[in-house]
């Protein structure tokens, strides 16, 4: 994509060279001459002119000498969405590079036979619904009717002996293909010929037809037969992937080679699977076979080497297994059991522990459910056990050092896993999408968090980091959305973007003195929402950096971990009225509103929190950085802590001894106030929506505004604020 971008910027650079790029306008035809001959072009490439039906004659007169129309220019219809037909005469010889690129108005072309090749011509043309092709066309160059989206079938002329890659590339409504049996070959340049050409049910290739190159049916997910010619001897790359539904395949004897991922997502039935004798003996990519009692779903090479389809539910490794490719059961998402032969010395099934692993390597390459990897065991493999849904929980010995990339990731039926202290190195995407993880505890020796390692785990509630990670990638705990309370140690020294995105994080405890360096690794929340915990004397650090001074409640604490985490935000609600109780920074109070139903996520000042310390409990506002004290029969706010009573009731936790006045806590985590919550509170009716708009911005005493606080007096939201 990107060569063509370039090679589109390279023709209008040339072309913006010349503001005339014609010699002469014939009844609405810019032509260029040289000799007798004349050549169809654009006024300038910027000016789309061209509109409705265009004849275009065999001869032009102009100046009193007879010129022959030979050829359409490069460009010559570049973007005229106007245009709709365009009559090609038999003299036409040449049709250049983006000759009608873009001209999404275009319904119909007839290209006559004395054009010999096509190349770019029809790119784009969306609205392209018929196309006949001359007899005198013997390819069908690059991107010819790339992303010609409206194609619904082509008949390939008797003559083209070469389809070049991209050539139908994007024909998403293309359903009918006809190709004629002089052709040889099938995207000779890029691959790509059909792919992503998701209409297409069934193509019948000609035995003429020597290659297909890589990727040139990919994507074309309602492809549900295919043949393969007898000539050819390979099958590239990425050929068939993504055909989801085509569930037959007949390998002839003289192919000899299947590269990587050639059919990656094409779910054969187990019947539809047929042997080839070739390929067990070849070097290369293996032959299929369907032993129902011994080797059901296995794909073998040269007999030694194995691979397994994605529809098997259980593997049986025969003696003669001796090697075990990486990516082997890469999508095997059904697979529950593995049974590795007696005589098979290559590979260990212990207990029916269901593991394989190449001990040539100590590499595990693959398990399944409720697996208990083997002893001897180092390293867990990139890919090893990506996608297998059905694994629920693993325990890695304590030999494995290394875990890969993408190693667990769509393993979404995973809740548990135990890893060792002896890893010391966790991959990035390891355990991407496990989103019914729960818990998991990174090893001490752990150095690094990579990239997008626990990326949508949105079971997950909590995480303590050991101490002697350095580094959490970018993404890496992104969209862990019941991630609440995190713990950092104090080594580590950059968080990456994203870091902690789309978490509904309330409390967060970091180790560090010196604030560790990152950019917009949180939501905008969290700075308001989240109580962040640092060391006694390092509240300057962070107050005065220049990204966490974001965070409006940076609180010094000696508090230990576990105390951190237990903390917990709740909506204050008054018993009796029923009103949602909120921080006034106008009147530096609490007041009390009815917009209980429409919590703002970016109000700091409906943010309390209930702090369990030295056995007694300390509510705080998060917006005011103020605690609650009794003060008769209200309740009103002090700089200092001041325990409460409370006490459990019906309807949550209560503050005790209010002289007959209860306020009710009601847990409040994603702070958002939904109808079951509003039902634990009887006697609510009617809740207003209304906002609360308060005002966030910062002030010297000069009346200058500021980006973020300064030491001394500041004015915040419109009250004074001491920075020490």
């Amino acid at each position: 994509m990107i060569m063509k971008k370039l090679l589109v910027l390279a023709i209008m650079a040339l072309s913006s060279l010349s503001a005339l790029a014609y010699d002469a306008k014939i009844d609405g035809i810019y032509y260029n001459f040289s000799g007798n001959e004349a050549e169809v072009t654009y006024r300038h490439f910027s000016d789309c002119s061209y509109s409705g039906s265009v004849v275009i004659p065999q001869s032009v007169t102009y100046d009193s000498i007879d010129y022959t129309v030979t050829s359409i220019g490069q460009s010559a219809f570049y973007g005229s969405s106007s245009l709709t037909s365009v009559t090609i005469p038999n003299s036409v010889t040449g049709i250049g590079n983006y000759a009608f690129y873009g001209c999404s108005g275009l319904i119909s072309i007839t290209i006559p036979g004395s054009v010999t090749s096509i190349d770019y011509a029809f790119y784009n043309c969306t609205s392209l619904t018929s196309v006949a092709i001359g007899n005198g066309v013997t390819k069908i160059g690059r991107y010819a009717f790339y992303g010609c989206s409206g194609l619904t079938s082509i008949i390939i002329p008797e003559g083209v002996t070469e389809i070049d890659g991209s050539a139908f590339e994007g024909c998403s409504s293309l359903n009918t293909v006809t190709l004629p049996n002089s052709l040889t070959m099938i995207g000779r340049m890029n691959g790509r010929t059909f792919k992503d050409c998701c209409a297409l049910t069934s193509i019948v290739i000609p035995e003429s037809v020597m290659a297909i190159n890589g990727s040139a049916f990919a994507g074309c997910s309602a492809l549900t037969s295919i043949n393969i010619p007898n000539n050819m001897a390979r099958i590239y790359s990425n050929t068939f992937s993504g055909c989801y539904s085509l569930t037959s395949i007949s390998i002839p004897n003289n192919i000899t080679r299947i590269d990587n991922n050639a059919f990656t997502g094409c779910y054969f039935a187990k019947d539809s699977l047929i042997n080839n004798t070739s390929l067990e003996d070849s070097n290369n990519w293996g032959a299929i076979v369907c032993d129902e009692e011994t080797n059901e779903g296995l794909l073998i090479k040269d007999k030694t080497i194995m691979k397994c389809r994605c529809w098997a539910t259980s593997v049986t490794i025969p003696n003669s297994i001796i090697s075990i490719e990486s990516d082997a059961f890469i999508g095997c998402c059904e697979l529950s059991s593995i049974i590795v032969e007696n005589e098979n010395k290559q590979y260990d099934s212990r207990n029916e522990c269901n593991a394989i692993i190449r001990t040539a390597t100590n590499t595990l390459v693959l398990g399944c459910k409720n697996t208990i990897i083997p002893e001897n065991v180092t390293r867990i493999d990139c890919n090893a056990f990506r996608d297998c849904k059905a694994i629920t929980s693993f325990c890695i010995p304590n030999c494995v050092t290394s875990i890969g990339n993408s190693a667990y990731q769509g393993c979404s039926g995973l809740t548990s896993i135990t890893i060792p202290n002896s890893v010391t190195d966790i991959g990035d995407y390891a355990f991407y999408g496990c989103s019914n993880l729960t818990s998991i505890s990174i090893p001490n020796n752990v150095t690094n968090i990579g990239d997008y390692t626990f990326y949508d785990c949105s079971g997950l509630t909590s995480i303590s980091i050991p101490n002697n990670v350095t580094r959490i990638g970018g993404n890496a705990f992104q969209g862990c959305s019941n991630l609440i309370s995190v713990s950092i140690p104090h080594n580590v020294t950059n968080i990456g973007e994203n870091a902690f995105q789309d978490c509904k994080i309330r409390n967060m405890l970091i180790k560090c003195a010196n604030p560790p360096s990152s950019n917009s690794a949180f939501s905008e929340q969290t700075y308001y929402h989240t109580t962040l915990y640092i060391p006694t004397g390092s509240w300057d650090a962070y107050a005065y950096d220049d990204y966490w001074y974001k965070f409006i409640n940076i609180r010094e604490t000696a508090m230990a971990e576990e105390d951190v985490s237990e903390q917990q935000a709740y909506m204050l609600m008054d018993a009796e009225t029923f009103a949602y109780s909120v921080y006034d920074p106008v009147d530096d109070c609490i007041g009390t509103i009815n917009s209980i139903g429409s919590i703002n996520e970016d109000n700091p000042y409906h943010s309390w929190q209930m702090i369990r310390a030295g056995g007694m409990h300390f509510l705080y506002n998060l917006g005011a950085k103020k605690y609650v004290k009794r003060d008769a029969d209200a309740l009103c706010l002090t700089d200092e802590p001041e325990p409460i009573d409370i006490a459990n009731g019906d309807n949550g936790l209560i503050l005790a001894g209010q002289s007959g006045k209860r306020c009710v806590l009601v847990c409040n985590e994603s702070l958002s106030f939904s109808q079951a919550a509003i039902d634990q509170v009887t006697g609510i009716n009617a809740i207003d929506h209304s906002p609360l708009n308060i005002d966030h911005s910062i002030y010297n005493m000069s009346g200058q505004r500021l980006s973020k606080p300064q030491k001394g007096l500041n004015i915040v939201g419109g009250r004074k604020v001491l920075m020490k």
